[in-house]
C-alpha cells in the first residue's frame, strides 16, 4: 500500500501555494503581503488566503526584511504612560492597522520638554534600521511637546514621521489630531440644545494661546456655538480662564470658588476644556449647595487624564483615539511606502459625545431654561 508523503511545512514554499492555488508566485506575494495598490480579484486572494493557511505558509519577514532594508516596524514615541486612558485608545488603533499592512510596534521611550531620551532612542534606532520610520504621540499641552528642533531634525534626516494628536501647529510634518473646534462646538451645542443659554467655559493659558492649539479650537468651538444658537449669547465674563495652572481638579475648583465669589450672574451651565477641570467644579458645586445636574449642568473634554470618580458621572466629549492611532499608522506606512508628496496631511477626526448624568440627559434634569 502506497503512503501519502507529507512534506514538512518548514519548507512549503510560495511555489507550494501558487501551485495548488494555480495562480503565479507573483500573485501569491501581492496577497500574502498584502499589496493594496494592484487589482486583484476578491476570490483570488480569499482562494491564496485558504491555500496558504492549509498548506500552513506564511512569508518569512526576516529574509524580506534584509532584501528590501527594511524592519517592517514603527518606531512609537509618546508623553503619555501606558496607564493613562487616552494611550490605551491611540494603542489599539496603532497596532490593529499595523498588524493589518504586516508591520509591528516598536516603543522607542518618552519624551517631553523635560527629556528627550525617547526621541534619541528612536532616532538611533531608525539609523540603524531598526524602524522605518516614528509615530509621535503627543498630547494637547505644550509642555508635553517635544522641542521644535527635535521635529526640524528629524525632517533634516529625511526620516518619514507623523505627528499624533500634537499640541502644535507644523507646518512641515503630517498631523493627525483630534478636531477641537468640533469637540468646543459638540459640548457647547449639547447644552444649549437643553435649553441652556448662560454657559461657562473653562480653560487655562489664555495669554499662551500660539502653543495651545487645542484649547483655543475648543474655545473657537464653544464660540461658534453660541453664535449659531441666538444673538448676544457670549459673555466674556463667563469664560474662566487662568495662566500658569495644570488642568487638575484642583484648578477647576479654585476657578469655580472664584466665580461663586463674584459678582456675576451664576451659569446654568459649563463647559470645561479638560475632564479634571468639571470634576473640580462639580466638587465646589457641593459645598456649595449647587446641584448637579438640577442647578448646573456640566459636559467636559476626555483629554486622556484617569478621572476621579465623581458622585455624578460627567458627560464629556471623547476623543476619537483608536482612529486617530490607525489614521496615523496607515499614513506613515504610505509614505515608508513611497508616497513622498511634499504636499503634508493635516487631518482632524471628530469628536463622539459621551452621555452620562451631568447633562441632566440621563437623571431625567435636562430642562428649557
Amino acid at each position: 500500500m502506497m503512503e501519502k508523503t507529507v512534506r514538512n511545512k518548514s519548507k512549503i514554499t510560495s511555489f507550494d501555494v501558487a501551485k495548488e492555488a494555480g495562480v503565479s508566485r507573483g500573485t501569491v506575494s501581492i496577497v500574502l503581503n498584502n499589496v493594496q495598490n494592484i487589482k486583484l480579484r476578491q476570490e483570488t486572494r480569499d482562494k491564496v488566503l485558504k491555500v496558504a493557511k492549509k498548506l500552513g505558509y506564511s512569508v518569512n519577514h526576516a529574509a524580506k526584511s534584509l532584501s528590501s532594508q527594511k524592519s517592517y516596524s514603527l518606531g512609537l514615541v509618546t508623553c503619555w504612560k501606558p496607564s493613562d486612558q487616552i494611550f490605551g485608545g491611540a494603542i489599539t488603533g496603532m497596532v490593529d492597522s499595523a498588524l493589518e499592512k504586516r508591520y509591528g510596534i516598536n516603543f522607542c521611550g518618552t519624551i517631553s520638554r523635560l527629556g528627550d531620551k525617547g526621541f534619541d532612542t528612536a532616532l538611533r534606532f531608525y539609523r540603524e534600521g531598526r524602524v522605518d520610520g516614528l509615530l509621535l504621540f503627543m498630547s494637547t499641552l505644550a509642555e508635553d511637546h517635544p522641542p521644535l528642533p527635535m521635529i526640524e531634525k528629524l525632517s533634516n534626516e529625511g526620516v518619514p514621521f507623523i505627528l499624533v494628536n500634537s499640541a502644535i501647529q507644523q507646518n512641515t510634518a503630517d498631523d493627525i489630531s483630534t478636531d477641537n473646534c468640533h469637540v468646543g462646538y459638540t459640548a457647547t451645542s449639547h447644552l444649549l440644545e437643553h435649553g441652556h443659554r448662560k454657559i461657562a467655559f473653562l480653560m487655562l493659558r489664555q495669554k499662551t494661546w500660539p502653543f495651545y492649539r487645542a484649547e483655543k479650537d475648543r474655545f473657537k468651538g464653544y464660540k461658534a456655538a453660541l453664535q449659531d444658537h441666538g444673538n448676544n449669547l457670549y459673555d466674556d465674563e463667563l469664560v474662566l480662564k487662568v495662566d500658569k495652572a495644570s488642568s487638575s481638579p484642583e484648578t477647576g475648583y479654585r476657578l469655580f470658588k472664584e466665580l461663586l465669589n463674584s459678582s456675576k450672574q451664576l451659569p446654568t451651565g459649563l463647559y470645561a476644556a479638560y475632564d479634571n477641570l468639571a470634576i473640580g467644579v462639580m466638587d465646589a458645586a457641593r459645598e456649595e449647595g449647587i446641584s448637579v445636574p438640577q442647578d448646573l449642568a456640566i459636559v467636559g473634554t476626555t483629554d486622556g487624564y484617569q478621572m476621579v470618580h465623581s458622585n455624578v458621572p460627567l458627560t464629556s466629549a471623547v476623543q476619537p483615539m483608536k482612529e486617530i492611532g490607525s489614521e496615523a499608522v496607515n499614513l506613515l506606512i504610505k509614505r515608508i511606502e513611497g508616497d513622498n508628496s511634499k504636499c503634508f496631511v493635516k487631518k482632524k477626526i471628530p469628536c463622539k459625545l459621551e452621555i452620562r448624568e451631568s447633562c441632566g440627559c440621563l437623571s431625567g434634569e435636562a430642562k428649557n431654561v
